[in-house]
């Protein structure tokens, strides 16, 4: 379930018993909200970049827009318009809640604030 978060700091909060949370914003233009997601990623080559990545929790911040109409909901997002950053203390060999939990712990309201300002640019 995605939760609605009004601040930085609330948003911290929520990642911790919350895979995704959106943030509303006016600093992107068209888009209305930046959403944060805590996710694991089987790490390997990312086709996008050419990079080998690494196993473990990631924390992606993406600006989105969010549209209601008729009762539905749809999100529209940019691509390449995000980023994310590896939250695992290290490269971990499968997905558990015990290293989820630790991932939460460490996406702090500073290093989402500093995510958040690296998308503006």
């Amino acid at each position: 379930m995605t939760m609605v978060a009004e601040t930085v700091k609330q948003a911290a909060e929520l990642l911790k018993s919350n895979d995704k949370v959106r943030i509303p914003t006016t600093e992107f233009g068209d888009n209305t909200h930046v959403e944060l997601s805590l996710g694991y990623n089987l790490g390997g080559i990312n086709y996008a970049t050419g990079r080998n990545e690494r196993r473990g929790y990631y924390l992606h911040v993406t600006p989105i827009k969010v549209e209601e109409r008729n009762g539905y909901s749809s999100v529209r997002t940019v691509l390449f318009g995000g980023t994310k950053m590896f939250m695992s203390p290290q490269e971990i060999s499968r997905k558990s809640k015990k290293q989820r939990d630790i991932a939460s712990i460490a996406a702090t309201e500073e290093i989402i604030q500093s995510l958040i300002d690296y998308i503006k640019n």
